[in-house]
């Protein structure tokens, strides 16, 4: 996701497919994120929703993933019950 902001506060309108409300708005498309940045916008990324879905993950990127949080998935046995414990983590911050 990135987080577009335009020169003038003010700027409600679209432009690019991308539509701006007093100066601020987001898109999921970064060739034209970056179009914009070239012409005067700033343009912010989202490190946090450019990872992979957790429904999406496979076992061993849920388990380097809830590493890296710092959840405790040691007393799961599969798949579903380590997304349920990253989810509970996460949801606990």
């Amino acid at each position: 996701m990135f987080k577009i902001i335009a020169p003038n506060e003010e700027y409600t309108r679209e432009i690019a497919g991308v539509h701006f409300i007093d100066g601020k708005a987001e898109t999921e498309n970064e060739t034209v994120a970056r179009w914009l940045e070239g012409r005067g916008f700033e343009v912010i990324q989202d490190e946090k929703t450019d990872k992979k879905p957790i429904g999406k993950m496979t076992v061993e990127e849920l388990e380097a993933y809830a590493a890296e949080i710092g959840a405790d998935i040691s007393g799961c046995s599969n798949k579903e019950e380590k997304k349920a414990a990253i989810i509970a983590f996460s949801e606990q911050k």
